[in-house]
C-alpha cells in the first residue's frame, strides 16, 4: 500500500508512506500528518472518513484542517444551523476506534455543507473549518472539486512515468522500497522544474503539460 500527500495546485509530492498490505491505509495516513504545515487544509479521500484518522490530523499541529466528502451512510446529529445547507453536526466515535485510542473523545464535531452541482446528485462535505464567514460554503465546495488534480497526479505517475507497467521489478523489501522512492523522487524532480517554468511564465503549474515536460527532460538527459 502507498499513501501520499500531494499539493493540489502543483502536484508536488510533500510526503509518502508505503508498506505491506497487512497494514491498513489509515495507519499509513496517520504517519503523514506530522508532515503537514500549520495553517493548512488537507483535502482527504472519503475512504479516510474516520475519527481515528481526522482527529489526529487536526491534533498534529496548529490550525491543520481537513475537508472530505461524506459517505451515504454517514450519520450525525445537527447541533447548530450555520446558514442555508450549512450545519454544525456531531458524530459518534466508534467503540473500536475509542478502544484503539482512548484519547479520542466519544463524539466529534464537523461542519456539514450540503450542495448540488448541475448534472450530479446531492452531496455533503464535512470539514473542520467551522466559521462560515471566514470560510464560505461556496468556496469550500469549489476547493473540494480541485481534488481531481490529485487523481491526475497519480495518473501521471502510473501512465506517463511507469508507462502502465506498474509491477515492481525488485524482489526484496529493501529493493522495492528503493525502487518506489526512486520513482517518487523522479516524479518530483519533473514537477519541481515545471513549477519553476510556471513561475517564469506567470501561469499556474497546471497550465504546463506534464507529458511535454517529461519528454523534453528525457531528451535532454
Amino acid at each position: 500500500r502507498l499513501v501520499a500527500l500531494m499539493a493540489v495546485r502543483s502536484h508536488v509530492l510533500a510526503a509518502a508512506r508505503f508498506g505491506p498490505y497487512t497494514r491498513g491505509e489509515h495507519s499509513y495516513a496517520n504517519e503523514l500528518w506530522s508532515e503537514l504545515p500549520d495553517q493548512s487544509l488537507t483535502v482527504v479521500d472519503r475512504n479516510f472518513l474516520a475519527a481515528n484518522v481526522l482527529i489526529p490530523l487536526s491534533r498534529a499541529g496548529r490550525e491543520r484542517h481537513w475537508l472530505i466528502r461524506a459517505k451515504k451512510n454517514t450519520a450525525w446529529r445537527v447541533v447548530k444551523r450555520l446558514g442555508p445547507n450549512d450545519e454544525l453536526v456531531e458524530m459518534k466515535v466508534s467503540p473500536y476506534a475509542h478502544e484503539a485510542d482512548p484519547t479520542l473523545p466519544k463524539v466529534w464535531l464537523a461542519r456539514a455543507i450540503h450542495y448540488k452541482r448541475k448534472g450530479f446528485k446531492h452531496q455533503t462535505l464535512l470539514t473542520s473549518l467551522f466559521d462560515p464567514e471566514t470560510y464560505p460554503a461556496a468556496e469550500l465546495v469549489a476547493l473540494y472539486h480541485e481534488r481531481w488534480e490529485l487523481e491526475l497526479g497519480y495518473d501521471e505517475i502510473k501512465t506517463e512515468i511507469l508507462d502502465r507497467e506498474e509491477t515492481i521489478r525488485s524482489k526484496s523489501p529493501t529493493a522495492v522500497a528503493q525502487e518506489l522512492w526512486g520513482l517518487l523522487i523522479a516524479y518530483n524532480l519533473v514537477r519541481l522544474e515545471m513549477a519553476r517554468i510556471a513561475t517564469e511564465l506567470r501561469v499556474a503549474p497546471t497550465r504546463i503539460s506534464f507529458v511535454a515536460a517529461l519528454r523534453a527532460f528525457v531528451e535532454q538527459w
